[in-house]
């Protein structure tokens, strides 16, 4: 108990909705509470359902609607439904998929799962998130010869890097496309995949660690000293240019001052 009374009655509330056992409904409300709250419990898995749905649709065509509403059961007592912004729920999906639910009978049959809710919700996160301006280059080309090493480019807010372990990209563009029924191999390999504005596209390895070198803070010096030599230096300087076209990089700061 917190010692306040509506955090301690709203916990007490979401446990029992989210209650397995009758007899603990039962308690001390009278035997008729089950029956009572169990109108609530409907509304509020229903509302979980189709909330989990509008993040993981794909997730769920996969499993199918009678898992997915079972699953969703199983996963308000992982993450209860207590925002009052229903887009900021189901972020734990993934997680929960990983610690309890591939290890039931059924699911070995989709080891892909986890990465594909991964992949979904950095999908539902992204679009929601703005683009950016983008980088201006008069501004960039206005840094002093002086500071340009110690330029950082810093990528746009709605950029995810997600390095996946099957081919869940072409799964899920298979299900968004509706062309399941022309048969998509499952296949177990390793990918790194951007997912900007809620598009997905795959990349090499080379350019992902360049994304997450700048995500990481990296100054244009420090990914001058890791190019071996002018071939790897040129590779480099072609990625950023796609990188800068494709609008994946929305600005660029010296000495953490960023510009927009």
């Amino acid at each position: 108990m917190t010692g306040c009374w509506a955090t301690d009655m709203q916990a007490l509330w979401t446990a029992r909705l989210g209650a397995v056992d009758e007899d603990a409904l039962r308690v001390p409300s009278g035997p008729d509470l089950a029956a009572r709250i169990g109108v609530y419990r409907g509304n509020w898995l229903g509302v979980a359902v189709q909330t989990l749905y509008l993040r993981y649709p794909v997730c769920a065509a996969v499993v199918g609607a009678r898992c997915f509403r079972a699953m969703t059961r199983d996963y308000l007592a992982f993450e209860p439904l207590v925002d009052r912004d229903l887009a900021d729920y189901g972020a734990g999906l993934p997680a929960f998929l990983d610690q309890r639910v591939m290890t039931r009978p059924g699911f070995a049959g989709l080891p892909y799962l986890v990465d594909l809710a991964r992949l979904e919700d950095a999908v539902f996160v992204s679009a929601r998130l703005p683009a950016g301006p983008g980088l201006d280059f008069a501004q960039f080309a206005g840094t002093p010869a002086s500071r340009r090493e110690q330029v950082r480019l810093r990528l746009a807010e709605s950029v995810r890097l997600l390095p996946v372990a099957w081919n869940v990209d072409e799964i899920h563009a298979a299900h968004r496309n509706g062309s399941v029924g022309d048969g998509v191999e499952y296949s177990r390999c390793e990918a790194f995949l951007v997912v900007f504005r809620g598009a997905v596209c795959a990349i090499g390895p080379r350019q992902f660690a360049l994304l997450r070198c700048l995500r990481g803070g990296a100054t244009l010096k420090t990914l001058a000293e890791r190019c071996t030599d002018d071939a790897a230096a040129a590779r480099v300087v072609e990625s950023l240019r796609a990188f800068i076209v494709d609008g994946w990089i929305a600005g660029f700061g010296v000495n953490d001052v960023f510009q927009e």
